[in-house]
């Protein structure tokens, strides 16, 4: 499981590289404070299509969850409504 199935690395999207670097390079603390929470916010729906990929590929709850350093319910709880959505939005 563990990404054999990907030969080419996931390709990180321009706008989470874009702030990326706002978020460590900006001399205003502030800019870069306001950056660093657009980052997690783009960094969220990376974990959850990560999580969509793993659930593909046959990943249980549980694994998810231990690759989170969760429970299979707290993995469960913060990303099912996510997973079920990408899942949504890739099949239309």
């Amino acid at each position: 499981m563990h990404g054999d199935n990907h030969d080419a690395p996931r390709k990180v999207p321009p706008s989470m590289v874009a702030t990326w670097e706002s978020a460590t390079s900006d001399p205003d603390p502030l800019t870069a404070l306001g950056a660093t929470r657009a980052l997690v916010a783009l960094l969220s729906t990376w974990e959850a299509k990560l999580a969509v990929e793993a659930v593909a590929e046959g990943a249980t709850w549980e694994a998810i969850g231990r690759s989170l350093g969760v429970s299979r319910q707290a993995a469960w709880g913060h990303l099912h409504d996510h997973v079920a959505e990408l899942r949504k939005h890739d099949k239309s």
